[in-house]
């Protein structure tokens, strides 16, 4: 058998390699772009975790400051000093 043309296999053949090569590229980034997708969703997740541990951890601090700033509690610890609510406090001024 003869072959009378055999540039044009050689076409197919450049063509199928560059088909190939041009899915092999797309292949590689779009599994890294998923790569990094997933990256990011698994970063996101911890920073929500986070952040429900700093909102919780805030809620106990102010329900310490809240205890310790109790009005009741308060009054009781300046009774307990020998203090008096003064009705008209006189602060300190200049006089000109």
């Amino acid at each position: 058998m003869t072959i009378i043309k055999p540039k044009k296999h050689s076409q197919y053949l450049k063509f199928f390699i560059i088909t190939f090569l041009i899915l092999f590229l797309g292949a590689i980034f779009y599994i890294d772009e998923y790569n990094h997708s997933a990256n990011l969703r698994y970063q996101l997740e911890n920073l929500k975790k986070s952040i429900v541990q700093v909102q919780e951890k805030n809620a106990d601090l102010k329900n310490e400051l809240f205890k310790v700033i109790d009005p009741n509690r308060l009054n009781a610890l300046a009774q307990e000093k020998g203090l008096t609510l003064e009705r008209h406090p006189q602060y300190f001024g200049f006089n000109q």
